[in-house]
């Protein structure tokens, strides 16, 4: 029994215990089998149901992400929509508060970046989701909803979108993004030209910047 319980993890008092209360003439005392009744609901908490929940939160959690990939292959438009939607990749003032980031970031129109805070709770969603076709997509999506901005060009909507375009270009090139922060690490083949007609149909304050940002990818 007590080389049973040991390979089972089971403490071998626990053993004693339960031996004691099945053969003896006199029970344990009641503190006894008290102690006793916490360390086993213990260790089928630890052994059992914590293992069980785990495995089973991974295997849904599992199913959920090839969900999305699967949705995001299919639907690749409407998601690119929803996610370029004021509170998505576009924040509202107060979830900029929320993550801690300073709010006069869209003082910097020139040469935009995401907060790190900001971009880091994007990056496992886009990681996941992210394919050269995405990428395309989404740039030329993000340079139309741009040029939808020329009216407010200070705002933060157009800080916000110019620097996802910054973003996702910087992670192109194999020096200049933050390497942890990469929505994608292998170098996509950007449709550079097509890129050019759309930076230029959408003049910004940041347009020179993510001009040269084009051009330096096209070298390649």
């Amino acid at each position: 029994m007590r080389i049973g319980a040991k390979k089972l993890k089971i403490p071998v008092w626990l053993v004693h215990l339960r031996h004691r209360a099945t053969h003896w003439k006199t029970p344990p005392s009641l503190k006894s089998l008290r102690q006793g009744c916490e360390a086993a609901l213990e260790w089928l908490k630890e052994e059992h149901w914590a293992k069980y929940k785990e495995t089973d939160l991974k295997r849904q959690e599992g199913g959920m992400l090839k969900r999305i990939k699967k949705s995001a292959l299919q639907s690749r438009n409407q998601l690119i929509d929803v996610l370029l939607g004021d509170g998505f990749l576009v924040p509202t003032v107060g979830q900029l508060e929320e993550f801690g980031c300073d709010t006069s970031y869209c003082a910097s129109l020139t040469e935009p970046r995401l907060p790190k805070t900001f971009l880091r709770f994007w990056l496992p969603l886009l990681k996941m989701v992210s394919s050269p076709a995405f990428i395309q997509v989404f740039l030329e999506k993000l340079f139309a909803k741009q040029k939808l901005l020329t009216k407010e060009p200070k705002g933060q909507r157009a800080f916000y979108i110019a620097a996802w375009i910054s973003e996702v270009l910087l992670c192109n090139r194999k020096k200049g993004a933050r390497r942890k922060h990469r929505i994608f690490r292998n170098r996509i083949q950007l449709k550079g030209l097509d890129l050019i007609s759309l930076c230029l149909d959408a003049p910004s304050i940041s347009m020179p910047h993510l001009l040269q940002l084009i051009l330096d990818d096209m070298e390649h």
